[in-house]
């Protein structure tokens, strides 16, 4: 019995180590191609559709790119064009809108939402954050790219789905690719 649990252990670690989900298994870097200006008081700029952004200027129902760095500034910094190894990949739902109301239960089941109380599905955006490193320059902390704010409605795909390289390519333009 003893060896059947460290066996079921060692099966599950394994199944953890894994820093590259498909369909990001054979990207190990993010080239930079173009100076990032990280305006004062934020620790991001985004991309859609091959233009720099800053937050308020993001159309959620689109997909969308971050380049975040790790510390707050009272004034603009700029990410110099780099490579950058990818040091992890990390999966995400992030949820943005939530309505207000009553909900008195409620069923997830193959994504329809079974409820009392009239709760609809959150709005929620799959992500991808590629950790970054570069020795030059150690403040850049991630790259993160998601698909469109959507309730799950079939009718937003695919640009609600989690982009994939090409689609994050895509999404960057001339600022930086992955390879």
């Amino acid at each position: 019995m003893r060896l059947l649990t460290l066996f079921l252990a060692a099966l599950i670690l394994a199944g953890c180590q894994s820093t590259s989900p498909r369909p990001y298994a054979g990207i190990k870097h993010f080239m930079l191609e173009k100076p990032v200006a990280i305006a004062a008081g934020t620790t991001r700029t985004f991309f859609q559709q091959g233009v720099a952004k800053p937050y308020m200027a993001v159309d959620w129902y689109a997909p969308w790119c971050a380049l975040e760095v790790r510390t707050l500034k009272e004034t603009a910094t700029t990410v110099q064009p780099d490579t950058f190894a990818i040091t992890r990949v990390q999966l995400d739902e992030m949820e943005v809108a939530v309505r207000p109301g009553v909900q008195l239960a409620a069923l997830w089941k193959g994504g329809v939402a079974l409820a009392l109380g009239g709760q609809e599905r959150p709005q929620t955006m799959d992500a991808v954050h590629l950790y970054l490193h570069s020795p030059r320059q150690p403040n850049v902390l991630r790259l993160t790219c998601a698909g469109r704010l959507s309730d799950g409605d079939p009718q937003d795909a695919p640009d609600s789905w989690r982009p994939d390289p090409a689609r994050i390519n895509t999404i960057l333009g001339p600022y930086g690719r992955l390879e």
